[in-house]
């Protein structure tokens, strides 16, 4: 069932890389996916380890299931997402093109930077149940990283989201 879950929803990330054929629309869509995801990871985590040193530490989203995530967390995921995701737009917007249609305007990358978070802290949450159900740690062994799901979580439901959007978009 875990391979299934993982591979099928992260195999929507081939889907957008390949969907303009050998246009770069398709592979930059690929690569806003990912990059403005781990850009959510990335502000989530240094807001939480910031927030965390206060007297009092941080105020804690599911501490039973991720003892470390937090809602300053959450707005630090939030804030890099969108940044990095109208940036993203702000460079490059004539290469997010699928078939010669315009697929990422301002307001798109808008919902998508605070979308992509959301859906990485709720895929990064499910992964932590599967962990503690099988009662482990970390979901393999990359230094600093913890395991292979704990750095591909995030994407876990975002991928499937964004292709889906891409393609009611395409009707």
């Amino acid at each position: 069932g875990a391979l299934i879950y993982v591979s099928w929803t992260l195999g929507f990330v081939a889907k957008l890389y390949f969907s303009s054929g050998l246009d770069p629309g398709g592979r930059c869509l690929a690569l806003f996916l990912v990059a403005v995801t781990k850009l959510g990871d990335i502000g989530a985590f240094a807001a939480g380890t910031l927030t965390a040193r206060r007297p009092g530490g941080n105020h804690k989203l599911v501490p039973t299931l991720s003892p470390k995530k937090s809602w300053e967390g959450l707005a630090g995921g939030v804030a890099a997402s969108l940044a990095g995701a109208l940036l993203f737009v702000h460079c490059g917007r004539e290469h997010f093109l699928l078939d010669g249609v315009p697929v990422l305007t301002y307001g798109n990358a808008a919902f998508f930077g605070v979308l992509f978070p959301l859906l990485g802290l709720i895929g990064d949450l499910a992964e932590s149940a599967l962990k503690r159900a099988a009662g482990v740690k970390d979901s393999g062994r990359i230094p600093g990283l913890g395991g292979v799901l704990d750095v591909l979580d995030s994407l876990i439901l975002v991928a499937p989201a964004l292709s889906a959007l891409q393609g009611a978009g395409e009707r």
